[in-house]
């Protein structure tokens, strides 16, 4: 069985891993630093759940499109829930530095999200990547996969359990 998300480390996670400085850089700017890691997290995972990353022409420039897009998700999601949250900027220098203990945390958590990724069946992995990295509809996703709406409900729930079981 192919998988989407390999379970040892390639050297396009290698790849990858290199924009991590830069990447939490960039978000430790925009959101408060509890948020950090996960951004950076979920940028890894819109990477590395699309094929071959390694493909890419401009790894950089693409690297950050995914975070500029995960970047909007994230504060339209968070607008819609915590209407009362602080202004951008409000928090303090101190406040958004990182702990070494909270960086292997975040390390450890994303070597685990990519391992449960990685046990889950192909046609899963791939329901899963179209649906939140390409942002796909459930109906689009059936169609260019020949199966059932439902059945991609199931495939996303299925991930999501295993995800959120990690």
């Amino acid at each position: 069985m192919q998988q989407l998300v390999p379970a040892r480390p390639t050297p396009e996670i290698a790849d990858l891993a290199a924009f991590r400085p830069a990447l939490r850089n960039y978000f430790r700017k925009r959101v408060a630093v509890g948020e950090v890691d996960d951004l950076v997290q979920d940028v890894f995972v819109n990477m590395l759940a699309r094929r071959a990353p390694s493909r890419i022409e401009n790894i950089q420039g693409y690297t950050f499109s995914v975070a500029s897009s995960v970047l909007c998700r994230h504060l339209s999601h968070t607008r819609k829930t915590l209407p009362g949250r602080a202004a951008e900027g409000e928090d303090t220098e101190d406040a958004r530095a990182p702990s070494a203990e909270h960086e292997v945390l975040a390390v450890e958590r994303l070597r685990r999200l990519l391992a449960a990724m990685a046990t889950l069946p192909l046609r899963t992995q791939t329901v899963f990547a179209l649906h939140r990295c390409e942002e796909l509809s459930y109906p689009l996703i059936a169609r260019q996969l020949g199966i059932t709406v439902s059945a991609v409900e199931k495939h996303i729930m299925a991930a999501l359990k295993v995800l959120r079981a990690e």
